[in-house]
């Protein structure tokens, strides 16, 4: 039965502890451990992140700080090359400072020796009149009763007194005598008396009247190069062993043919015996050779003679002279420089040397200065073979000897001496390897510094080989010797690449591409505006590389470039300085030339298409000349050229001009010079520069023995230049657009500034120039 609970009630039971309780969710079974591990999981993760963060954090910091020290170091870089640079200007204004003192101190000593030579002149002139005096008075008391002499041949001094005597005399004359003495015909008087010779009578005046001989050459060119032929004997002893009694014989032959003078040419042949060869030329040998040698010779008449009034133009002609003298031969090097020739085995074994030691092993087994004798003992050393050491001494030898003296050296290097204690066993193979040493040295020598050897050198040079090598046993190495010697190294090609890949000439020779000709090549009035830039940056190429791969290592010694008695043997590379010189001085005139602003334009954009032109040929020297041509102060200030300029030219000109920047020492350009393959023609002035420092900055020598870490250095430098010259351009000349590189206009510095003030004055706008 059920009971009915009222609505009270049921509420009382619900709220009360033991009545109905509302039923709870079910939760999922979780411990008290595992709320806690979660926790502990939560919280190590939470402390991950933080550390994570900490660390790029702190990474960041570093990457900052390292960014900061790199600045710094960069910084601090720039500020030491900064420092580098102004101590290097300072030390060539220091070198140049003292040049200048050491030639100024050279002009003093010239001067004084001459002062002492014209007194001492003085002094045997005053001494031969007081003697011609004393003879006079001599004759006088001896033949006081003859005729006085004719003071015509008398010295100028005692001319008058002789003459006043002489009018003495004729007051006390019988007017009779003197009216008999008419009378007589002096013809018959002059058949009767013998004959005079009068051989000397012109040197006896020439020698008691200098005045009359300087004014007799100043007027008559051929009596004053015979007196400086007299004085000087001028020429190589090379030219004056060719210019053979046969060969004079030949010139003047072909003289007389000249003249038509046949007769007197066949007496000439029969007499001598000297059969005549007929000459290609029509005009005259003896003619020409005669103009050239008096064209010379009055060169250094002109450079004595006239004095100028600035210390500077006296100095620049006392240069030239000094450049003159050396080319004809007149100049030997200073005795200080020569080597003191001491017998190769008198010299001490451990003496005269000095080694350098190496960072890496601390062995001493480079040579730092040596004599030239264990310089040459170490070339032919019967055990140490060094092939580096050996190019670099041939390549630099002629800077401290000659090639007359290394010969010799070698020659007493062969002639092995045999000690007393040594036995036969020992002495025969080390003196066998000796003597073979010395033979891969001349061959070596032949093979890469055949034009070391001129006709005397050359002479001796077979002496050597036939009379001591073949006869010493080495017959077969005496016959190759020989055979290299009389017909000259064979030239084999190669060509650097950039990596070690060397390929031979026929493999990368290719057809030359077609010429870039204009329509109007034929014309008389062609310029070089007609032709394309391309084919102007070809032919300028071709005609610089034929110099640039004929410069040889004696042109870069001594600084032959710059110095007066060594010029003489650096003429490629003068000739490659000068035509740089010509093409920057033509690029400067050329654009100067343009009166209007538009044309102006139009020129300057022509040559920086023509420097891109270059540097695709990797032709870097020519590409500095015209650089240097539009960078010229007199075109760098027209304002108004350079903004008319089109971007796409200034661009290029900014980025060609940053690669051939002189900046940190040609850092750009040498980097790509690294990079480039041939062909190439590398910037002169690079190399030049560097010679300059090695020569300036280290002696010739140390403890007076030769300096020859010195040479190593020069000889890297010689090695970079040269390393180019082996692969040449495959292109075609074309003889008009060559021609037109002959006709170059040059105006000077001062004539191009002035044109550049014209066509665009200072302070100007760009609405008031054409």
């Amino acid at each position: 039965m059920t009971q009915n609970i009222s609505p009270q009630k049921l509420l009382q039971l619900t709220t009360s502890k033991r009545g109905f309780r509302r039923p709870k969710p079910k939760s999922p079974s979780v411990t008290r451990k595992d709320s806690l591990n979660l926790k502990q999981t939560q919280k190590q993760e939470i402390k991950a992140n933080l550390t994570e963060n900490e660390k790029n954090q702190e990474q960041e910091k570093i990457i900052q700080e390292e960014l900061k020290r790199k600045e710094e170091e960069a910084k601090k870089k720039e500020a030491e090359d900064k420092l580098l640079e102004l101590k290097r200007i300072e030390f060539l204004k220091k070198e140049e400072e003292r040049k200048r003192e050491i030639e100024k101190q050279k002009e003093l000593n010239r001067k004084k020796k001459a002062e002492e030579r014209k007194k001492k002149e003085e002094q045997e002139k005053k001494k031969k009149e007081a003697e011609t005096l004393k003879k006079l008075e001599e004759q006088k008391r001896a033949n006081s009763t003859d005729k006085i002499q004719n003071p015509e041949d008398l010295p100028g001094e005692i001319e008058d007194s002789y003459k006043d005597q002489e009018t003495n005399l004729t007051e006390y004359i019988p007017k009779d005598v003197e009216d008999q003495e008419k009378k007589i015909d002096t013809k018959i008087f002059l058949k009767e008396d013998p004959e005079i010779d009068r051989s000397e009578w012109v040197s006896n005046v020439m020698s008691r009247n200098p005045g009359i001989e300087n004014l007799y050459q100043r007027l008559n060119p051929l009596s004053r190069a015979q007196n400086f032929c007299y004085l000087f004997n001028p020429g190589f002893a090379e030219v004056r062993e060719k210019l053979t009694k046969e060969m004079l014989l030949q010139i003047i032959m072909q003289h007389f043919m000249c003249l038509g003078f046949r007769k007197t040419k066949a007496i000439l042949e029969e007499e001598s015996k000297v059969k005549y060869e007929p000459h290609y030329l029509k005009d005259s040998r003896l003619q020409t050779l005669l103009r050239i040698s008096l064209q010379k010779i009055d060169y250094i008449w002109e450079l004595t003679q006239l004095k100028t009034r600035t210390e500077q133009e006296n100095e620049e002609r006392a240069t030239k002279l000094a450049e003159h003298f050396t080319s004809l031969g007149l100049e030997d090097e200073d005795e200080d420089e020569q080597e003191d020739d001491i017998y190769f085995w008198k010299e001490p074994p451990d003496s005269n040397i000095i080694y350098q030691e190496d960072k890496d092993t601390g062995e001493q087994k480079k040579i730092k200065a040596a004599s030239l004798n264990k310089l040459v003992e170490r070339l032919t050393h019967e055990q140490e073979h060094s092939l580096p050491y050996l190019e670099t001494f041939l390549m630099t030898y002629q800077s401290f000897t000659t090639p007359k003296m290394l010969l010799r050296k070698l020659i007493q290097r062969w002639h092995v001496p045999k000690s007393k204690n040594m036995a036969d066993e020992i002495f025969r193979p080390k003196k066998r390897s000796i003597q073979l040493r010395v033979c891969n040295v001349i061959k070596n020598w032949i093979e890469k510094h055949y034009s070391d050897f001129q006709t005397k050198l050359k002479k001796e040079m077979l002496d050597f080989i036939e009379n001591t090598i073949a006869t010493d046993g080495h017959v077969s190495l005496s016959n190759q010797l020989k055979n290299l010697l009389l017909s000259g190294p064979k030239t084999t090609v190669q060509i650097k690449q950039s990596g070690n890949n060397v390929k031979s000439f026929e493999d990368q020779k290719l057809t030359a591409p077609e010429p870039k000709v204009p329509k109007n090549i034929f014309s008389p009035t062609l310029s070089l505006f007609d032709v394309d830039e391309e084919e102007i940056a070809r032919q300028l190429t071709i005609r610089e590389f034929s110099i640039y791969s004929a410069i040889k290592p004696p042109e870069l010694l001594n600084q032959a470039w710059s110095k007066a008695k060594y010029k003489h043997r650096a003429t490629n590379v003068l000739m490659l300085i000068n035509r740089f010189n010509e093409v920057s001085a033509w690029v400067a005139t050329t654009i100067a030339k343009a009166d209007r602003i538009r044309v102006r334009v139009k020129v300057l954009s022509k040559f920086i298409r023509l420097c891109e032109h270059l540097n695709e040929l990797n032709n870097f020297n020519t590409l500095m000349a015209v650089l240097a041509g539009i960078n010229n102060s007199a075109i760098y200030r027209l304002k108004h050229t350079w903004e008319d300029l089109p971007k796409r030219f200034q661009d290029s000109f900014a980025e060609l001009s940053k690669k051939m920047a002189s900046d940190s020492s040609y850092k750009n350009l040498r980097e790509a010079l690294m990079q480039v393959n041939p062909p190439c023609i590398p910037y002169l002035g690079v190399y030049l520069t560097d010679i300059t420092f090695i020569e300036d900055g280290n002696p010739d020598k140390i403890d007076n023995l030769i300096n020859f870490y010195k040479r190593v250095l020069v000889s890297k430098v010689i090695i970079n230049l040269q390393q180019y010259q082996q692969m040449g351009y495959n292109f075609q000349p074309v003889h008009q657009i060559q021609i037109l590189f002959q006709k170059f206009q040059k105006w000077d510095d001062a004539e191009i500034y002035k044109k550049s003030l014209l066509i665009e004055p200072r302070n100007t706008d760009r609405s008031e120039i054409l």
